[in-house]
């Protein structure tokens, strides 16, 4: 039986405008994001910029300071929060309550983190210059600075649980935009240290305002049934209990080349690597669309040999990507440098070579997503021991008062996750493939 006419020229109809919907909200979100990233590389370029040498090396241990204890501050409660709390988000009482009950446990996470790494951080600014003082001021703003971020990351997660996308990209384009407004005057002014950290804790409580009044009629009463708490209590503890060596492992060897130099070196080369570690922003801007359109498609791939082909050509991209931003590092560096500043133009050396490491984490960091998706990481914990042995071995042979010095040692962690990825991957590649014929028979 024949469709008639005009009911063939409806359904076209429709399927066009549904088309033309979701175009406009990719484009948007694009666009949205787009502005994000425009105004966060903007800010990190004044800053660099602007702000003198010794105050940047300040800056830059302060930061590391913050990223330090955001990760420790979560170790794994992010992921159960996510797990549990995607289960059960249709249920009002027991998902405010869940969330209440992860934001409290961030709070007590953060608190040890803040004891554990503030003392080394005072330690640091002062060796590196800081007069007493100001590095307290700079510590307690960092302190200002991680109490609403610890809880902005539950916060976004439930946008994210209730794909309020729009809400997102809101909050988002408050934090970059209020940061870069706050900069923008504080140059003005003269930048310095504090100003720049007092602009990031005003941003970063702005944020956590807009989430909270966005998320307040799903986290209205926050009471969670006495029952529930027995029921998610070991499957969060279970959860941290595995995430936490990760996290721990993950959060020193980001920071460990700040700390590193702030240990061998001058707060001139505390500032070099602090200015180095805003070119590798161009990462960023490949990563998340890997993460939100390539991971999310090859974890849903059923057909083996159609996973192989998209691993294939998704590693040549890779590849591709990394060699290209490593030419344009060695064709362009005087401009690349130009960016950062006068202070900054000696770095061509070093320039080349943290792009070029830059790359090999690019590229393992997408691997290791990869696996992650397909949950082929069940003897992912080998890099870690791996990495440390062969970082203590490597010490007695690399000059640690040097940027270029570091930045090779810092490449260990980077070559060991590039080798352990790609042998789980193909680790799990043959499993399935093993798997294909029995599930076949079986059927």
């Amino acid at each position: 039986m024949e469709m008639p006419q005009d009911l063939i020229v409806l359904t076209k109809g429709l399927k066009l405008n549904r088309f033309r919907l979701t175009a406009l909200k990719v484009g948007s979100y694009a666009s949205a994001q787009g502005i994000v990233q425009a105004a966060n590389i903007a800010t990190g370029f004044i800053l660099v910029r602007a702000m003198p040498k010794s105050e940047y090396a300040w800056f830059t241990i302060v930061t590391a300071a913050m990223a330090t204890i955001s990760i420790l501050a979560d170790s794994g409660l992010g992921s159960a929060f996510t797990a549990i709390g995607g289960k059960h988000y249709q249920d009002h009482e027991i998902f405010a309550g869940l969330a209440s009950y992860i934001r409290r446990k961030r709070l007590r996470f953060l608190a040890v983190a803040a004891a554990v790494t503030l003392p080394f951080s005072t330690w640091a600014l002062i060796r590196n210059g800081t007069p007493l003082w100001v590095a307290i001021l700079l510590l307690l703003l960092v302190v200002l600075a991680t109490m609403p971020a610890t809880d902005t990351v539950v916060l976004i997660t439930v946008n994210k649980l209730h794909r309020r996308v729009r809400n997102l990209v809101e909050a988002d384009l408050w934090l970059s935009l209020t940061k870069l407004g706050l900069v923008g005057a504080i140059v003005l002014l003269g930048t310095s240290a504090l100003s720049a950290l007092a602009c990031v804790v005003v941003a970063t409580w702005v944020q956590f305002a807009v989430l909270r009044h966005q998320t307040s009629d799903l986290l209205g009463s926050g009471l969670i049934r006495s029952s529930a708490i027995e029921d998610f209590g070991p499957q969060i503890h279970q959860t941290v209990v595995h995430v936490l060596p990760i996290c721990i492992f993950t959060c020193i060897q980001g920071q460990l080349s700040t700390y590193i130099l702030s240990y061998f070196s001058t707060s001139s080369e505390v500032a070099d690597f602090g200015a180095l570690m805003r070119l590798a922003v161009v990462f960023t801007l490949f990563s998340i669309p890997i993460a939100q359109l390539v991971l999310p498609a090859l974890a849903r791939c059923q057909d083996a040999n159609k996973l192989r082909g998209l691993l294939g050509r998704i590693t040549a991209g890779l590849v591709l990507i990394g060699l290209f931003v490593v030419a344009i590092a060695y064709l362009f560096s005087p401009y690349l440098l130009w960016t950062l500043g006068n202070n900054y133009k000696h770095l061509k050396t070093e320039l080349l070579l943290f792009m070029t490491v830059s790359a090999l984490g690019f590229i393992a960091n997408t691997l290791w997503g990869i696996a992650f998706a397909r949950g082929w990481i069940k003897f992912g914990w080998v890099g870690i021991p791996l990495t440390l042995m062969l970082q203590v071995g490597f010490a007695f042979f690399i000059d640690l008062s040097e940027v270029s010095g570091v930045i090779l040692f810092s490449s260990i962690n980077q070559i060991v996750g590039l080798v352990v990825t790609t042998w789980l991957i193909l680790v799990g590649l043959g499993r399935e493939n093993s798997s294909r014929p029995r599930e076949t028979l079986a059927s």
